[in-house]
């Protein structure tokens, strides 16, 4: 299995083709972090698109910045949708500030348990060649 490490988290495909990132404890996220990982994730994936698993360790600081900039270029990295898993309150209320007010271009939900976030994720599976149609935002 091939993963890719960066300075706040490490990421792999698994055997489903779903990307999983593994934020690291502590980890502090800023727009050029976000950039760093951007690029992590288009060596795994190339032109390819991928259902996105977020686990966090706890600690986890999520700037605002980055949050807006995040939200923003998630067409640039070619993801279907993503789900967060949490394991502290604190996540828990930095991943609810990100997909309420920064609202992500994919679908974006937070789960307390990996199980029910793959089950969410597989929702969104598509067959190769099918196009993926992204619901309209509301306004």
């Amino acid at each position: 299995m091939n993963k890719i490490r960066t300075s706040v988290a490490e990421m792999f495909i698994d055997d489903n083709g779903i990307l999983h990132i593994e934020m690291f404890a502590g980890a502090k996220i800023t727009p050029e972090k976000v950039t760093e990982n951007f690029a992590g994730i288009k060596k795994l994936l190339g032109d390819n698109k991928a259902l996105t698993l977020i686990t966090t360790k706890g600690g986890f600081q999520f700037r605002s910045e980055a949050r807006r900039y995040a939200a923003m270029n998630l067409d640039s990295v070619n993801r279907t949708a993503t789900a967060f898993v949490v394991k502290s309150f604190a996540d828990k209320l930095v991943v609810n500030l990100y997909i309420k007010f920064n609202k992500p271009v994919v679908p974006t939900r937070m789960f307390l348990s990996e199980e029910n976030a793959l089950k969410w994720l597989q929702t969104f599976f598509i067959m190769p060649g099918d196009e993926y149609l992204r619901p309209k935002r509301k306004k």
